[in-house]
């Protein structure tokens, strides 16, 4: 990273590839969230029409593949914890674009104040400005980790919930 003489540059291009980091961070998860989702329509889609053209009255070797269909798509869901890790990513892509929202409307809100003073008196506008842009570059920082930290610990958690302790356990009392 190359420090730039003037501090005002400096903290600009900061804040704009600090929100440059969280727009990408936050894409990331909206595309998870939309993968995700579209893996449990299509696994929804196999159980309920299945579960459909079996009560139809397929024949019994179609009913046998439909039934094992069924099956692997419920094993999935539940092996890969899709439907916990799409409710959280989902979340995780919402708060993503609420920050980004909000960052954005109080940077314009508080921006146009600083610029009307640019006339008047430029150094104290650039130390407003410089001011402004490291505390929503903090913000973002801040966010973003509270944002990443609760995405892992779902995935903390739907990991343990992998765990065969609790079947052994029951298994052996």
């Amino acid at each position: 990273m190359r420090i730039e003489p003037n501090s005002f540059d400096y903290v600009q291009n900061i804040f704009e590839q600090t929100l440059q980091e969280t727009e990408s961070a936050g894409k990331a998860v909206s595309l998870r969230a939309f993968w995700r989702r579209w893996l449990a329509y299509f696994l929804k889609g196999v159980a309920v029409f299945g579960g459909i053209a079996i009560a139809a009255g397929l024949n019994k070797e179609a009913a046998h593949f439909v039934g094992i269909a069924i099956a692997v798509a419920v094993a999935i869901d539940g092996l890969f914890l899709n439907h916990t890790k799409l409710l959280a990513a989902t979340k995780g892509a919402s708060a993503y674009k609420y920050l980004l929202k909000d960052i954005r409307n109080e940077h314009q809100k508080k921006l146009a104040p600083i610029l009307a003073k640019k006339a008047d008196d430029l150094t104290a506008a650039m130390e407003k400005l410089t001011e402004l842009n490291l505390s929503l570059k903090d913000r973002l920082d801040s966010e973003s980790k509270t944002i990443d930290q609760a995405l892992n610990e779902v995935d903390i958690k739907a990991l343990n919930s992998l765990s065969l302790d609790l079947e052994r356990k029951a298994g052996s009392g």
